[in-house]
């Protein structure tokens, strides 16, 4: 077995470790709805942006800043190649628009946040995070724009056709987020029990202004861009503030596993397996995207770890965005479950896989 398999299955085999401690701490009720959405909140407006704020602490130099420019536009035209794969498939299976914009947001939208970053850090270390924290804000960019739109064509299960609490939160939060965050608007709304976070659950907020509003609310984008500016400056924060956002960056692998292990708690397994086109969507999420990609990018990137980054984030699973905006959009809430567990699962073989082809 190669050394760089072994290495790589070794980490994600300690990543999923922690991952099945989520799930059974769920089971047995050590965790609940209430916790959960609390260890999501810690991980997405606290660790996930000093992650993406301390990635940005490197030497400054004209070659990572054109690097770091790549990384976000190759991430955008991979997602939207993603967003091809699921239109083409769609119109093959002949999908109806509530499981047609399951496929086209699950193949659009790895799992960056969750996974990615975790992932990534036990990769690469601290050399490969800036280019994560580029592909995690090409992720938000399209999240709030194209992906809302993927689901335009089913009406919002409140009737409007309007983003509910839910989805509010999840985006505003940064990215992706749990898939049993239902609460009631005050409490999901980056706005606490106020005037804008009752708009959202009412399904009121205008949909362009909306739009704008949540990419300027992001914590893991704004933590990013200030990071940019500190980054072009050759900036530095106190030592004694750095060492505290380190330590609290330290907390987004252990949150993010334990998390995502909770979500699939809630998803019948059983069930989940005897679909086939799932296997489909997880080929193509897992191994037809990022393949595709790499094929392509290897002519232009001589930077290994720039293209590790790029290509091992494209095979990320489904997002578990996915959940949550199939259930608020009119979506197909279980095949978009489905997807988020087979596809999580089958990672555990694919990604140490790629590491062959990228090695």
């Amino acid at each position: 077995m190669p050394d760089i398999f072994s290495t790589m299955l070794k980490n994600i085999t300690s990543l999923f470790i922690i991952m099945g401690v989520g799930y059974l701490c769920r089971k047995i009720k050590i965790i609940d709805d209430a916790v959960s959405a609390g260890l999501s909140k810690i991980l997405l407006y606290v660790a996930l942006p000093c992650t993406a704020f301390m990635s940005m602490m490197r030497e400054f130099s004209y070659t990572l800043l054109g690097e770091s420019m790549v990384t976000l536009s190759a991430a955008l035209v991979i997602f939207l190649f993603g967003t091809l794969l699921g239109a083409v498939f769609t119109k093959l299976d002949k999908s109806g628009p509530r499981r047609g914009s399951v496929w086209k947001f699950a193949l659009t939208f790895p799992n960056v946040g969750y996974a990615g970053f975790p992932i990534m850090l036990a990769v690469y270390g601290q050399p490969g995070q800036i280019y994560t924290a580029m592909v995690n804000a090409a992720f938000s960019i399209l999240a709030y724009s194209l992906g809302m739109s993927l689901f335009g064509g089913a009406k919002g299960t409140d009737g409007s056709g309007g983003k509910s609490a839910a989805v509010h939160w999840a985006l505003s939060a940064g990215g992706d987020a749990p898939a049993d965050a239902r609460l009631t608007g005050e409490q999901l709304s980056p706005d606490g029990p106020g005037r804008s976070g009752q708009a959202a659950h009412n399904g009121r907020v205008p949909k362009k202004r909306g739009a704008a509003r949540l990419i300027l609310l992001n914590p893991a984008l704004i933590a990013t861009e200030l990071g940019f500016v500190f980054f072009l400056l050759s900036l530095r924060p106190p030592e004694v503030i750095a060492g505290s956002m380190t330590f609290m960056s330290n907390m987004t692998t252990p949150l993010s596993m334990l998390i995502v292990g909770a979500i699939l708690a809630k998803i019948d397994i059983r069930s989940a397996f005897t679909d086939v086109r799932i296997y489909f969507i997880s080929l193509m999420r897992l191994a037809v995207i990022p393949l595709a990609a790499f094929a392509v990018l290897r002519l232009f990137v001589a930077n290994m770890v720039m293209l590790g980054v790029i290509v091992y984030l494209a095979a990320m699973p489904v997002a578990s965005l996915t959940v949550i905006m199939a259930e608020e959009r009119g979506g197909d809430s279980e095949t978009s479950s489905k997807a988020v567990l087979v596809s999580t699962l089958l990672s555990m073989i694919t990604i140490p896989l790629l590491s062959m082809v990228l090695n």
